[in-house]
């Protein structure tokens, strides 16, 4: 299944790092398809011209461990569903995902995912589309730097 062109232009910094990176979850060839043949290559030359993330370390609450997977695969998901909602200009959905993630985030031990929901939610409130596709690249890069 090829992805929207809208999506790809909204997360293209974060897909091409997460494909130089070999990102569990990024499905280059869908990619490929849309962009390029040469999109590793191309992936490579954004990653290293841009300074390298720190992987972000995060200690889980006690009693949680088993359950973190599951959790970050949702929230993971959740991504993909906040770049449909915002390619169909549906803001509502955007509000209440962030919402949803401003929630658990902080029970799980990921504070900042729940600063980072919290912001989505207001963008998704006022229907600003700028705004709302700045906080789901950084859900995702944060998604993508977590370590547990």
């Amino acid at each position: 299944m090829l992805r929207p062109t809208f999506s790809l232009l909204g997360k293209a910094r974060e897909t091409l790092r997460g494909i130089a990176l070999g990102s569990e979850g990024v499905q280059a060839n869908e990619i490929e398809v849309i962009v390029s043949p040469n999109i590793r290559e191309e992936a490579n030359k954004v990653v290293s011209a841009q300074p390298a993330l720190e992987p972000i370390r995060i200690q889980v609450p006690e009693g949680l461990e088993e359950l973190i997977p599951g959790y970050l695969a949702a929230r993971k998901a959740d991504v993909e569903k906040l770049w449909a909602a915002i390619g169909a200009d549906d803001f509502n959905q955007v509000r209440i995902l962030g919402h949803n993630i401003k929630g658990n985030g902080t029970s799980y031990g990921f504070t900042e995912l729940s600063r980072l929901g919290a912001a989505l939610e207001e963008a998704g409130k006022l229907s600003h589309r700028g705004e709302s596709q700045k906080h789901v690249e950084a859900i995702a890069s944060y998604l993508i730097r977590v370590e547990v």
